[in-house]
């Protein structure tokens, strides 16, 4: 498991590019969404969840994670943690 304390706003990512070379040297990976997964909805944080949509290969979330659209697009390795 690995913990990256950065923003994952468009700008935070433009600044951080060797965060997307990471995660695509190590893809498919497994992704942990929570509470502020929210922020992948709007278009400040288009990119990582992007990154995250074009990556996984399962996707684990709280019940306030990604929304049932972006969750489909994911399909049946989508795991909800309560």
């Amino acid at each position: 498991m690995y913990y990256f304390s950065i923003s994952i706003s468009n700008g935070g990512l433009k600044d951080r590019p060797e965060f997307e070379k990471f995660v695509m040297a190590h893809a498919p990976i497994n992704t942990f969404v929570k509470s502020a997964s929210y922020l992948m909805h709007i278009s400040a944080f288009t990119m990582i969840r992007d990154m995250i949509l074009k990556n996984t290969e399962s996707l684990f979330r709280t019940t306030p994670g990604f929304r049932t659209a972006i969750s489909k697009a994911i399909g049946p390795k989508l795991a909800i943690l309560r």
